[in-house]
């Protein structure tokens, strides 16, 4: 798990903290060769990785409500580089 801590000294948007438990989808890319493992189920790709992130996200895509805080689920990453 994780959690992110505001640090921004702000009311509107230092107000929140997340915290992140059990993945329920997993991206991994190397050159062009992309995985994304969603609910245990792998989808394999080889195209831009970028690309295929955003669209492996955009289908996940909650809608937005403006009677809720940014963000009250979700999709929340980290990007690491060996």
């Amino acid at each position: 798990g994780v959690l992110l801590e505001s640090a921004i000294k702000d009311q509107e948007i230092g107000r929140y903290s997340l915290l992140a438990i059990e993945p329920f989808a997993v991206f991994k890319s190397k050159g062009t060769h992309s995985e994304f493992i969603l609910n245990q189920e792998k989808h394999i790709y080889d195209t831009e990785p970028f690309e295929q992130l955003r669209k492996s996200v955009a289908a996940l895509r909650l809608p937005s409500n403006p009677h809720y805080p940014p963000l009250v689920g979700g999709s929340v990453g980290f990007a690491s580089y060996d």
